[in-house]
This record gives C-alpha cells, sequence and structure tokens, in this order.
C-alpha cells in the first residue's frame, strides 16, 4: 500500500537534536539523512551529488545557514509518510515504459525502486514501477503503462 502525506510541516530551523531527519533542499529535492549534533555543530550524511558535494559526503551545517528545510526527527521510517517527488514529463523519449522528465541532479538509478504515479493528461491514475533513472537527460523507464505521457504531463514518485 502507497501512502503519501503532503502536509508536513518544514522548519528551516537547523536541528537541535542528533537522529534521522527528512530534509528539504530549495530545489525541492529530499532525502531522509543522519544528523549528528555535537554543542551547535550539525552534522549530516548526504545522499546527494552535486558539483560541490560528492554523494555520501558528510556535510558540516553552519548555524548562520539553513541549507534547506528540515522535518523531524522521525522515530522510524513510518513516519516519515513517504515525502512524494512532483515531476513533469517534457519532450524527448515518452513511451508506455518510458519519459524524458524534468528531473535531474540526484545520480543514475536513485529512483529505482520507487513508484510514479501519473497525476495529468491521458495517464492520470497509473501507477507503476521504476526500474531505471538515467540522470543526464532525466530518462525514467517504469512497468508499462496503457499509453505513452505526453509532454507536460505531471506525476508523482512516491520511494
Amino acid at each position: 500500500m502507497i501512502r503519501i502525506t503532503t502536509a508536513l510541516t518544514w522548519s528551516e530551523t537547523l536541528p537541535a537534536a542528533s537522529g534521522r531527519y527528512a530534509h528539504r533542499y530549495a530545489d525541492g529535492y529530499h532525502e531522509v539523512v543522519e544528523v549528528s549534533v555535537v554543542g551547535t555543530d550539525v552534522h549530516y550524511r548526504t545522499k546527494r551529488a552535486t558539483p560541490e558535494i560528492k554523494k555520501g559526503a558528510t556535510v558540516a551545517v553552519v548555524p548562520e545557514t539553513t541549507d534547506g528545510e528540515w522535518y523531524g526527527p522521525l522515530d522510524d521510517q513510518s513516519s516519515l509518510a513517504l515525502i512524494p517527488i512532483a515531476g513533469a514529463a517534457v519532450t524527448g523519449t515518452l513511451s508506455t515504459t518510458q519519459a524524458t522528465t524534468d528531473l535531474s541532479a540526484v545520480g543514475d538509478g536513485y529512483y529505482v525502486g520507487w513508484w510514479i504515479l501519473v497525476l495529468t493528461g491521458t495517464q492520470a491514475g497509473e501507477l507503476q514501477q521504476v526500474s531505471a533513472f538515467a540522470d543526464t537527460g532525466g530518462l525514467l523507464t517504469f512497468g508499462e503503462m496503457a499509453g505513452a505521457m505526453a509532454d507536460t504531463d505531471t506525476f508523482t514518485l512516491v520511494p
């Protein structure tokens, strides 16, 4: 069963205690991270690769910056309530099993095992599991849909 909850209360205040938190960057990218708080130092290990930060790096956040928004701490994985990622199909490869999207900057294969739920267009309501993701071009591969998504069709990805 997939449960999507979008009514989370996000805070720009840095975590004050160690634990697991949901982290949302300004561009909408989400991840669950382990946070270590020692005195006024906040550190977390990121899953995201950016030009400045390597995937899997431990990032120190200084108190003067928020580095996005935070939700938590999380008691366990179920308390996260599955943060969805919004996306849209774009001109390129649009077939019953693939779609070029506006998603990028997370790394090849990041969304494998997630579910794509089409929200608009003729395929609205389709739910398929993602089997591949190519970061360059944002190409998603998923189970076969009844038809292809079209340019600008929107969807949600759920872990």
